[in-house]
């Protein structure tokens, strides 16, 4: 099945979270456990598909600054999961709700 998303949206396959930190501590598994009541945080996640440009009220295109295959930054709560059937990774998530890009040095 392939999915197509619509004018303004971005389908992403979320990234699993680090083990360490930037300091080089490692996380156990439980750090990451939504259950125990943590603040949300923003995901990472990786472009696999782009729906059309969204449009201004003169009916011009916005580019967006990002591409497929470009690894974002993704805000908190943003974002539809898809069904299993389909993949636990990806979700549907407004270009809007992408806040950055993250570039390797």
């Amino acid at each position: 099945m392939r999915i197509r998303p619509l004018t303004g949206h971005v389908l992403v396959e979320v990234l699993p979270p680090d083990d360490k930190t930037t300091g080089g501590l490692w996380l156990p598994d439980i750090a990451h456990d939504p259950a125990r009541g943590e603040k949300a945080r923003a995901f990472k996640a990786v472009v696999v598909e782009m729906g059309p440009w969204k449009k201004t009220t003169n009916g011009y295109g916005i580019l967006p600054r990002f591409g497929v295959g470009t690894r974002v930054l993704c805000s908190p709560y943003s974002g539809q999961p898809l069904s299993h059937n389909i993949s636990d990774r990806l979700q549907l998530v407004r270009s809007d709700d992408v806040i950055a890009v993250l570039e390797t040095t």
